[in-house]
């Protein structure tokens, strides 16, 4: 079951983390951006993130640990983070991607072409800044 990341010590290996997979870090600190987590004694097994911006949410931030690879967390995360999505009323979660585009469709995402994002998840610096214009915009609906 996730957690919300409360502790600056869990966000801190949660960065950590990230950064090894060259996934952004500089903006995990603004409002509206949560973090959730699977840990086990204080330590991070896997992270995923939520933006929320009216009706729409954008997925942020989903690492899991190497040694816990394989194991069904992303999935279990990413379910975990629709459901509450869906309990917030949120109506359609997006994504941008570069490496993960299979294991997102495998989930139910499907392409979005970028200029049809909505303007709430275009002014993100996720959106217009963070990420190349290479990086896929994913979108399902909850």
């Amino acid at each position: 079951m996730m957690e919300r990341v409360d502790r600056m010590e869990t966000q801190t290996k949660i960065s950590e983390m990230l950064s090894a997979e060259n996934l952004p870090v500089d903006d995990l600190n603004e409002d509206g951006v949560d973090l959730f987590c699977q840990c086990e004694n204080e330590r991070p097994l896997a992270a995923i993130g939520i933006e929320r911006h009216g009706a729409s949410g954008l997925l942020r931030s989903l690492v899991v640990a190497k040694t816990e690879r394989g194991q069904g967390l992303a999935d279990r995360l990413v379910n975990d983070l629709e459901d509450q999505g869906r309990k917030e009323g949120l109506e359609a979660l997006y994504l941008l991607t570069e490496t993960a585009s299979g294991f997102f469709e495998r989930l139910g995402y499907q392409y979005v072409d970028r200029d049809k994002a909505p303007s709430s998840i275009k002014s993100t610096r996720q959106f217009s800044s963070l990420y190349p214009a290479s990086a896929r915009l994913m979108m399902k609906t909850l």
